[in-house]
């Protein structure tokens, strides 16, 4: 039989119970003046750097980033993520970035735009 293979295990304990609740109604832990609102379901810590979990909640009005991809990032282990929320929810820590400091967050975070057809 040929197919979908599992990877090699992560470890060989007898497993433990670390189950978390976070309920529907739980407070978000980022607004936006827009209305959308971040979760973190599991963060990097919680999961010990193996992934990050996030519910984004859209408000009302249109808000997020522009169609943009993303070259490396897997599913596990993934890529720290919360900073990128944090800093993207800090107007702020925003305005104070400098076209510079923009470059090398998105590359920080691989993040790329795409080129829009403007035609």
């Amino acid at each position: 039989m040929s197919g979908f293979a599992y990877p090699a295990a992560a470890h060989n304990g007898t497993g433990e119970v670390s189950a978390v609740l976070r309920r529907a109604d739980a407070v978000p832990e980022l607004s936006a003046p827009s209305g959308s609102a971040t979760h973190y379901l599991a963060t990097g810590a919680t999961t010990r750097g193996a992934f990050g979990l996030f519910r984004w909640d859209m408000g009302s009005e249109p808000s997020g980033p522009s169609p943009h991809f993303h070259r490396s990032i897997t599913f596990t282990p993934g890529a720290p993520r919360e900073d990128y929320f944090e800093t993207l929810a800090d107007r702020a820590g925003r305005e104070a970035l400098t076209p510079e400091d923009w470059t090398e967050f998105f590359l920080r975070h691989d993040t790329f735009w795409v080129e829009e057809d403007r035609t």
